[in-house]
């Protein structure tokens, strides 16, 4: 066996030991070390958590601040590079028990792990997230947990040091080998030891980032004792991620509502009423979480039994829990409705899914989501389409649609064309500006590295130009 090949025994023996063998770094699970939305905002590059603890190696209190940043063409990594940090993680420990800083694995079997869909967006997303990990710099200041010294220490590093990919290009190419280092400081921390235990099936189970959060951070807390108060904001800000734009305690309780729900039904957080949850203290509300009883955390989930509402919830990727509840809550019809309009969203990788497809679902029959524009109920398409027969042969109607079809791109075709023969040489150069500031980051980045100059500018103006033109003049239609 090659040195830079993992047996592929010992990986997929991973993805049958996740559930009882996991392991967290300790220092990621205390504070966060990414955003936790999918995408960073335009022209954010740093992110910072800090908090005040008391040191007893110290005897004091001691402030502690994580300071995140990263480069413009990569962005700062999002909750989807917490996940693959955490299973490239499991690999390693199962793969040489972090022995050696180097981890190998197929893309593949690394999305498999991760639990995400066998899709070529699967596979770019890994490539994004290493590049994102292997140019992001953490700045950690009286923060990080030295395990060896036993003490608090200040530095900088890289968590991931050097990664390579197999061409995915090639036959075969997304079975192809692919290695990760791990940055010295980080892979240092593994090898003292400052890991803990975690079930890492229930981690991936878990539909919301809140909730995978909340369940690492809390996770670590309880080895210590079973029932914490936090300061709302503090926990809310600095050890879940939130986002700091939320100031009032109502709004924060409603970004994490959600989560802890997940965590009480899976077991983990003991239910608690609003009351008990959250306590006013002067102009400070404080936040309660107890670790469930293990009784409680033993109790297997609900039979599923023969209900077709449920099985198809499960079938979805909700956990049977969950499907339990919502089936037993929520009326049967806003269930069809919803899970007829996610089938709709995920046939079109809508952007809206990608990141939690259960969450969504989940969170749209809670709140009945209002259906997606350009969706019809299989009940409306039906009915039209039986009007539509008793007018026309389904003959007549296919070339109808496909003379209106060419018609409109024709006409949208012309409008472009005229609208840019009208321009000077300074509005096309603003334009142009214009279109690549907005476009999709894979495609701007493509087209930054296409070669030669002829295809380059071919696919500027078919890929981003025309595009951006197209919705320009839908835009002033509109208004």
């Amino acid at each position: 066996m090659r040195d830079e090949e993992a047996p592929d025994e010992e990986i997929e023996a991973v993805l049958q030991d996740r559930g009882t063998g996991g392991r967290d770094e300790m220092n990621i699970a205390e504070f966060p070390i990414t955003l936790l939305a999918d995408r960073a905002p335009r022209g954010q590059r740093r992110i910072e958590y800090s908090d005040r603890i008391f040191d007893p190696g110290t005897n004091r209190e001691i402030d502690r601040r994580l300071v995140i940043s990263a480069p413009e063409e990569y962005g700062l990594p999002t909750a989807i590079d917490d996940d693959v940090i955490l299973a490239l993680i499991q690999l390693t420990r199962r793969q040489n028990g972090f022995a050696k800083p180097e981890v190998h694995f197929t893309r593949l079997q690394l999305i498999d792990l991760l639990g995400w869909p066998d899709k070529g967006r699967s596979y770019d997303r890994i490539t994004a997230s290493l590049d994102r990990w292997a140019s992001t710099y953490l700045k950690y200041e009286n923060a990080w947990w030295d395990n060896e010294g036993r003490r608090w220490t200040s530095g900088g590093f890289h968590i991931i040091d050097s990664y390579k990919l197999g061409d995915g290009r090639a036959p075969g190419g997304r079975a192809s080998r692919c290695r990760v280092v791990w940055g010295r400081e980080f892979f240092k921390s593994c090898q003292a030891g400052y890991l803990k235990g975690l079930d890492y099936d229930l981690y991936i189970r878990l539909t919301s980032h809140p909730a995978r959060r909340m369940y690492r951070f809390l996770d670590k807390r309880f080895y210590h004792k079973s029932e914490w108060e936090f300061e709302l904001k503090d926990f809310a800000f600095e050890h879940v991620g939130l986002s700091r734009t939320y100031r009032d305690a109502g709004k924060i309780k409603e970004k994490l509502r959600r989560g802890i729900e997940e965590l009480e039904q899976v077991g983990f957080l003991e239910p608690l009423p609003p009351e008990e949850r959250y306590i006013k203290q002067g102009r400070r509300w404080l936040i309660r979480m107890a670790r469930a009883r293990e009784e409680a955390i033993a109790v297997p989930p609900p039979e599923v039994g023969d209900d077709p509402v449920v099985q198809h919830l499960i079938d979805r990727g909700v956990s049977a829990a969950t499907a339990v509840e919502l089936a037993a809550t929520h009326p049967a019809e806003v269930i069809a409705r919803q899970t007829e309009a996610f089938d709709w969203l995920v046939a079109r990788d809508d952007r809206r899914i990608r990141l939690s497809p259960a969450g969504y679902l989940v969170e749209a029959i809670r709140k009945d989501y209002a259906l997606p524009r350009g969706f019809a109920t299989k009940a409306d398409r039906e009915a039209k389409r039986r009007e539509a027969e008793d007018l026309f042969s389904q003959a007549h109607q296919d070339r109808l649609r496909e003379r209106e079809r060419a018609s409109q791109e024709r006409a949208a075709r012309q409008a472009i064309d005229r609208f840019w023969e009208g321009l000077g040489a300074d509005e096309r150069a603003r334009i142009d500006e214009q279109a690549l500031a907005e476009a999709e980051s894979e495609v701007a980045e493509a087209y930054q590295a296409m070669t030669p100059a002829s295809l380059r500018a071919v696919f500027f103006r078919d890929t981003i130009r025309e595009p951006y033109l197209r919705s320009l003049l839908a835009d002033r239609v509109s208004s």
